[in-house]
């Protein structure tokens, strides 16, 4: 079956709903992903038409910048768990321009330093702040700030090591061929990302199937579970084409998933009529 001609009758076709009775679970699973097919292919090219052109942005600055933000003359020495400097410290490392002007556009949030250095003091949260930076390194951990706060990675789990610029340049010089295929990889995984969200539907439709199984009793239609289910698996089209609109920027309206759902087995579940009329 032609798929947009599919998902017109499972929006609305009482007669679909009916012969859906008699049509084996496989038709409804192969409908359901042909459509979350569907939808993710169309979401990953709408997404990547923003990331493809950042990613691209991002692999031109990336290493450039980090190779000119590290400085020439500083030497990071990790041994024994203890981290050592051959710098006046607190040594700040501003983060690039370039790197401010690439994620900035998506995060306004940003710190004035991309690294502090400063081993000769022990870690508070009020130095923290003041050094304005995304890392600080102490005398024994790195202080990471992210999304949620503030982590803290004691370097008694980092092995022994020597930083300076030719070990930068070097580490970069390995990863750099790694990031043609960052492309790819993103939009692999917005695809897979999308494929499972959807799949998750699956999941919810454990307890939708509850929800079309009373419907059916009340609307006189005789089916088991299993069968509600099945049904589920297109009565759920409008409520994931509507709930697709919040990908776009559109608001989410609570309950409306669910709401939509019950209303289009409502509608669609009706008992064949008898035709009026007798034999003469």
């Amino acid at each position: 079956m032609d798929l947009l001609a599919a998902m017109r009758k499972s929006i609305y076709s009482p007669e679909f709903y009916r012969d859906l009775l008699a049509r084996p679970l496989s038709f409804s699973f192969k409908y359901f992903y042909s459509l979350a097919l569907a939808l993710s292919l169309v979401f990953t090219v709408w997404f990547s038409l923003s990331a493809i052109p950042f990613l691209q942005t991002l692999m031109r600055t990336l290493e450039p910048a980090i190779l000119a933000s590290y400085p020439d003359e500083l030497v990071v020495t990790i041994q024994g768990g203890k981290a050592s400097v051959n710098v006046a410290e607190p040594y700040p490392v501003p983060l690039p321009d370039e790197l401010r002007a690439l994620v900035g556009r998506a995060n306004e949030s940003l710190p004035e330093n991309l690294f502090v250095i400063n081993t000769k003091e022990p870690f508070t949260l009020e130095g923290f702040r003041g050094y304005d930076t995304a890392i600080l390194l102490t005398e024994e951990a790195f202080v990471i700030r992210d999304k949620d706060g503030i982590r803290v990675q004691e370097l008694s789990q980092v092995p022994n090591v020597k930083i300076d610029k030719s070990s930068v340049v070097s580490v970069v010089g390995y990863l750099a061929p790694l990031l043609r295929w960052l492309i790819p990889v993103v939009v692999f995984a917005i695809f897979i990302g999308l494929l499972a969200f959807m799949s998750a539907k699956l999941v919810y439709l454990l307890f939708g199937a509850l929800l079309v199984w009373v419907v059916g009793k009340i609307r006189h239609v005789k089916f088991g579970y299993a069968k509600a289910y099945q049904i589920g698996m297109h009565a759920i089209t409008l409520s994931v084409l509507v709930g697709a609109l919040s990908f776009l920027g559109f608001p989410k309206i609570p309950y409306l998933f669910t709401i939509l759902f019950v209303v289009m087995a409502w509608l669609n579940l009706a008992p064949e009529r008898a035709p009026k009329g007798g034999v003469a």
